[in-house]
């Protein structure tokens, strides 16, 4: 039937993962060009670590690994200090939404998948 669309073969394609922060005064989470021509004036010891909170990742078999904790904290340090600089005397409020990264731990959580229904057994301690 030549009504049906075909069904393309599931291939190893690319896919892309974009990762930023919004904010309502400037929209993306960046250094201004001015912000940026000050810190090539200083010092390399001085620069910030990124000049941008973007991440862009390229996830898949033989590329870049999934999108995880650390790499969400690493993201959030760089993001703060970006923030820092462009909003010196400001507080920041962090909205994050549902991310997998909302899964992470650290390694001496409770977590109720690893609590004993009765007493003793092998629960961490924390």
């Amino acid at each position: 039937m030549q009504e049906q669309q075909l069904i393309w073969k599931k291939g190893a394609g690319c896919m892309v993962h974009i990762l930023d922060f919004i904010y309502e005064t400037i929209g993306w989470l960046k250094l201004s060009d001015e912000l940026i021509k000050e810190q090539l004036k200083l010092p390399e010891e001085l620069h910030l670590p990124s000049v941008e909170a973007c991440k862009i990742i390229y996830p898949g078999k033989g590329l870049d690994i999934w999108w995880d904790l650390p790499q969400l904290l690493q993201q959030i340090k760089h993001a703060l200090a970006v923030f820092e600089h462009t909003y010196p005397d400001c507080v920041g409020i962090w909205v994050f939404d549902q991310s997998s990264a909302h899964k992470g731990y650290a390694d001496n959580a409770l977590n109720i998948n690893s609590m004993n229904i009765n007493p003793g057994g092998k629960q961490k301690k924390l």
